[in-house]
Formats: structure tokens, sequence, C-alpha cells
């Protein structure tokens, strides 16, 4: 794992180093029975005040790669390959920086982009002791601000697989500033990085081969984790590469630490589409995740290493904690570039939800539960309905695990509620509910009532059906006399057709010739054993 220390003098780096090995010792001793794997690895930041001369030198060591790079066309970074992996959209932290530190990471993002497949040889710094990137100068920025841009290069920008673990940031005494990055030895040259990016590509395609692009994005993210737990294993301090997911792609048997583990994690997700950071403590690096609305944390290196492969998959930052508190507690860089919060485990949080009605006829409803896509086939749903003029509510489907949509037949015309709830399969607590109202007609399609100018006069009166399956479905008409009920009458119904049956058509007539007066007309559908399947009644005025 990477970790970050302050150089301004070579005898304040060895004391600081004393000093910082004491500390880790102490927090890795108190949490010794965990045996949490860390992968402990030092980032040396060399913070430094220079004259203008060493300034000048500084930058004047870096030119001739530089120039050797762009002249001679050997600007790499546009491949389309290496680009899947750098679309600040990814990069979660870009949009906390302010416009300055943008335009450096910008600056040496593409300056950096154009070495990964080959380009000219890294110079090394005799006084570092490493090989080192060309210097990139900017402006309007203070040292530590310059500082948190090269730490998100190191940390979020998976595809410089070359850099190593040291940062330099000088500034002379004219405010002159510049930034330059560490590069591992056996990729200072070229011709290294060219043999190298061909293995890393050939390896990364594999990955991805694996990863559907059409799956959700919950299922994506899980494939790529399971990937790498069952093609990766942890290695030891010597391992080769092991502060990059160079050491994923590289090494055999994919032998790595904790930032492997993390970068890789992060470079995968990165090209299937799905917003990643790694994320860092004092001793330990890992990921967190944006699956639909919220960011989950997820630790690969832990879950290749205790036999319960979830444990530490899509957790909140709380659940995080509670399972290595010293590992897990995040370094206060990242409150500077806005990190996000991680506040459910995958599984506990409440979804904004609704139900999209999607058909309605006089025979079915269909709707759908609208939850994201990424989370539906993590839920389970059950859809109730309720018959306002029974008071009563009724099962349609129950507990099925992605049963986002549901099919019904009301059976009867009237007014009802239809109602989703949605809970985690894998908690079972509940995750959305939501209710829509609609107004049914399951047999009736029309009604007809026109004065009838045939003999005797009166009216003509009939309504139709949508359908008549089978010629099952009986007929009638009632006329209610409205004086009658108002006085009392024991029999209001003055004229009744009795169940009629069509001989297969959908409709049905009567004529009828009343006195004035104010009335009801009621039509009603039976099916063959005498049950009403639908009726509606309506005003009438002679």
């Amino acid at each position: 794992m990477k970790k970050r220390f302050f150089k301004r003098v070579a005898s304040i780096a060895i004391a600081l180093t004393l000093m910082l090995g004491l500390f880790a010792v102490s927090e890795i001793n108190a949490y010794a029975e965990e045996e949490h794997p860390t992968g402990l690895k030092e980032l040396e930041v060399e913070i430094k005040d220079v004259s203008e001369e060493e300034f000048n030198e500084i930058v004047d060591e870096s030119q001739k790669a530089d120039v050797e790079t762009f002249v001679e066309k050997c600007y790499k970074g546009t491949d389309s390959f290496w680009y899947q992996f750098s679309s600040p959209y990814y990069n979660y932290s870009f949009s906390r920086l302010n416009a300055n530190q943008r335009k450096l990471y910008d600056d040496l993002y593409s300056k950096l982009m154009a070495y990964v497949d080959g380009g000219a040889d890294f110079t090394y710094g005799s006084a570092e002791g490493v090989y080192l990137t060309p210097t990139v100068k900017y402006t309007g920025l203070t040292q530590q601000e310059a500082l948190n841009v090269a730490y998100l290069l190191i940390y979020d920008t998976p595809e410089l697989y070359y850099l190593s673990q040291y940062i330099g940031v000088y500034k002379d005494s004219h405010d002159q500033m510049a930034v330059r990055i560490g590069v591992y030895d056996e990729m200072h040259t070229g011709a290294q990085r060219a043999y190298y990016a061909s293995q890393i590509k050939s390896k990364i395609n594999w990955y991805l081969g694996q990863v559907s692009a059409s799956a959700s994005a919950y299922d994506k993210e899980k494939k790529i984790h399971d990937l790498l737990v069952n093609n990766c294993s942890y290695g030891s301090l010597n391992t080769p590469f092991d502060q990059s997911c160079a050491s994923v792609f590289l090494n055999p048997g994919g032998e790595t630490v904790c930032a492997g583990y993390s970068e890789a994690f992060a470079l995968l997700c990165y090209a299937r589409g799905i917003p990643a950071m790694s994320i860092t403590s004092a001793h330990h690096e890992w990921n967190q995740v944006k699956i639909g609305d919220y960011w989950y944390a997820v630790d690969v290196t832990w879950d290749d290493s205790y036999g319960s492969r979830y444990k530490h998959f899509n957790k909140s930052d709380s659940t995080m904690l509670s399972l290595g508190r010293a590992d897990h507690t995040i370094e206060g860089f990242w409150s500077s570039v806005g990190r996000e919060s991680c506040p459910y485990d995958y599984g506990s949080e409440t979804l904004t939800s609704g139900i999209y009605l999607y058909n309605h006829t006089h025979n079915n409803v269909t709707a759908g539960m609208v939850v994201g896509n990424e989370y539906v086939s993590n839920l389970d749903f059950m859809w109730l309905g309720y018959d306002i003029d029974k008071n009563k509510w009724f099962v349609i489907s129950d507990w099925a695990q992605g049963n986002v949509w549901c099919s019904w037949n009301p059976g009867k015309s009237g007014t009802f509620l239809l109602l989703c709830r949605a809970k985690w399969h894998s908690s079972g607590i509940q995750a959305a509910e939501s209710v829509i109202g609609l107004t049914h007609k399951q047999c009736i399609n029309a009604i007809c009532q026109v004065p009838y100018s045939g003999a005797g006069g009166g009216y003509l009166i009939g309504f139709s059906t949508f359908d008549n399956p089978n010629n099952s479905y009986r007929y009638e008409m009632l006329v209610l006399d409205c004086a009658l009920l108002s006085a009392g009458y024991p029999y209001p119904w003055i004229h009744s057709t009795g169940k009629m049956n069509t001989g297969g058509g959908d409709t049905a007539w009567t004529i009828w010739q009343p006195r004035s007066g104010y009335y009801w007309t009621l039509y009603r559908i039976y099916d063959v054993n005498g049950n009403i399947l639908d009726e509606e009644c309506y005003g009438f005025v002679v």
C-alpha cells in the first residue's frame, strides 16, 4: 500500500521515517490479532524551496526526454485503448479541484500519457535516487494544492502504470513552481514500457472480455471483484510493481498487494462505465464505487484473504471501520478533494421509486416499479391490490426476486390501488414502496340512450362489451323510477330485460316507452353462472 511522508532535507526525512515507523508499529500491534494484509509501502514526497538556479536545473534535466517524446510523435496517449480509463467523469475527485489544480492535472496527465506505450527514456535523478518524469511547471497554487493533484495522479489514474513512489514539488524565490513524479526502474526506457504495455493491454482485454458490457452496473462490478479474487494472490513487500495495477497484469498468478488490487479494480470499473476511486488510510488502500445513487466501499484485498468473499464488498464507511478500524481510517487528504461518503451497506438503503403504468385495457393492467436497473436483480418485489369498493387488500404476486413487472386482470370493474413493495434480497430490509390509483372497466365498453323513431316510439337503450368470449356473457338492462324510490315504493325497478344471450355478438338492445320523469338506467354483465362481472348506472330524464 502507498503511504506518504514529507521530506525537506535528508536529516529531517530520516527522522520522520523513524518516527512514522514507530507510529506504524504501534498501530499494527494494536490490531495485530486481526492480521489484516496491508502491503505497507512508503510514498516519498519532497516539498522543497530551491534557488532559481536549482529550479532551472530541475526543469532543464527533464526537457530532453520531454522534447524527444513529442518531436518524435510518440504521443501514444491518443490510443483509444488507454483513454477508456481516463474520463474525469470516472475520476470523481477531479470535479472537486479548483481551476488551477485542474489545469495542472490536465497538464500532468497529458504529458504522462505520452509515455504509456513507449516514448523517450526518463532521466535519473541522482539526488532522489529514482528515475523521474519530465517536470511540469504551474502557477497560482500552493505547494500543498499542487501535491494534492499529484496524489490523484498516483492513486486514481491507474492507467499510468509506470509511476512509482516519489513526488517532488519545487518552488524557487521567484515563485516558479514545478512537479515531477518517480518511475519504476524497470520501466524507465521507452522500449521497456512498450514491452510491458503490450502485456498489460492483453491481460486487461482478457479481464474485460469476461465482463458483459450489457449487464447492470452492480453485476459488472461484482464480476470484476470476483475475477480479481479468483486470479490474483496476495504477495509480499518485495512483489514487483506492487504499488501499481501492473502487478496484477504482469506478475505470475496476479501476485500483488492492496494497492495493486485497488488500482486494477478501479481501472476495470472505469472501462465498464462504473465511477470508482481508490481510497487510502495510513497503511492500506481500497476502493469505493458508485452504484445507482450511492457510493459503497469495496476492499478486494481483504475479500481475497479471509475466505468470506463478500465481507468487504459494497459496505458503508462505518461498516468498513468496524471491520478494521486502523486500516480503514481514511486519510484527511481525501476530504480536501471532496470524497463522497459511503452511508449504506448495499441492501440497506431506501431507494427513490415510482410505478409506471405501461398498459391498461379491459382485461389487463401491466405496470412496473421504477427503481433503477442496477438494483433490480438484487431486490425482491411484492405486488398488492386494494379494492376500494370492498375495502380489502389482496396479493397480486408474492415476493419474488427481480419481479419488477406486474401483469394483472382485476376481473371486475371498480376503483383500485396498485401497490408495489421492494426489499433487499440479501438483508430483507425494505428498500422502496410506491402506490398508484386506477379506475378499471372490465366488460362494459359503451352505452346508448336515444329516442326511438319506430312504431310505438320511446327510447332505444343499448350497451356493448369489449368482447363476449365463447358467447358466455349475459346482458341485462334495468330502469329505476326515481319518483317511486323517493316515495318509498317497495319495488321501484319498473323495467328489466332479464339476462339476455346475444347469440354471439357483443351488443344488447331494448326499447322502452317511459312517461315523463327521472330514471336510473342500470347495465349489467353476468357470467354463465349468474355472477355479476360489471355494471354501470346512468341518470335519465324524460
